[in-house]
């Protein structure tokens, strides 16, 4: 599977986390210096975010990393918060628009 390919998230701000379970698919929203922005991982298989804030209390994004997931149709995405916490989700596929 190809990396994904993704903006320079950084800054952003996230507004929101949404997961609809029938159908397997997260939204993140977020407020961008260009607009709303939402990233959606489709075939979500995990999910994680916390919210412990151990560096503060932040709700912009200071870095985001992907790499393989542990099948070979899975990726995982991880949003490191400037709050300290790494919110994570695997799934298939994942679009930003």
């Amino acid at each position: 599977m190809s990396d994904i390919v993704l903006p320079d998230m950084h800054d952003w701000t996230l507004v929101g986390v949404d997961c609809d379970w029938a159908t397997a698919v997260v939204r993140m929203r977020f407020e961008t210096t260009d607009g709303p922005m939402t990233l959606i991982a489709s075939g979500t298989s995990d999910l994680h975010v916390p919210l412990h804030t151990p560096w503060g209390r932040s709700v912009s994004v200071n870095t985001v990393i992907s790499t393989a997931g542990p099948s070979s149709e899975s990726r995982s995405l991880r949003i490191e918060m400037q709050s300290g916490d790494v919110l994570s989700v695997e799934a298939t596929s994942f679009e930003v628009r």
